[in-house]
């Protein structure tokens, strides 16, 4: 079996050679202000999602408003009463 003593001396040879030096802290570096200017863009991200989410809020509750007019046709009758009862 030629191919598995090759196999055992290829196995061997790797074992035998020094291992590479690897440097990683310019990578490290490299990631952490990487992910610091990534905070700045995901907190930006998070106000202009709080203020959709308020402007939608308040679309809901004008459309809610808007919406119980609508199914109650004798409201608007009303509605002026309910504002100087108030």
């Amino acid at each position: 079996m030629p191919d598995l003593e090759d196999f055992e001396s290829w196995s061997r040879g790797a074992r035998e050679e020094p291992v590479p030096p690897i440097d990683v802290a310019a990578r490290v570096v490299r990631d952490l202000r990487y992910a610091n200017d990534r905070a700045g863009f995901e907190r930006s991200m998070a106000v202009w999602a709080g203020l959709s989410m308020a402007a939608a809020s308040l679309a809901c509750v004008l459309a809610f408003h808007a919406w119980t007019s609508i199914t109650d046709p004798m409201s608007g009758l009303f509605d002026s009463l309910t504002m100087v009862m108030r």
